[in-house]
């Protein structure tokens, strides 16, 4: 989730949590992940706080 320092719009918020929820069910009720999901959530992850870093500049 978001740092406490970062302003985040509630839809957003509502956003992660939706996904946070997914994805702890996914892990509970699917095997890990293989090497190339990984390199893929990993991708986005990074992309995702590319463009949170950017954004906290404007």
């Amino acid at each position: 989730m978001a740092s406490p320092r970062v302003k985040v719009r509630p839809a957003v918020q509502d956003y992660l949590q939706a996904c946070e929820h997914l994805l702890s069910i996914v892990a509970v009720t699917h095997p890990p992940l293989s090497e190339d999901e990984l390199r893929i959530v990993s991708h986005y992850a990074t992309q995702w706080a590319k463009m949170v870093a950017q954004r906290a500049k404007i």
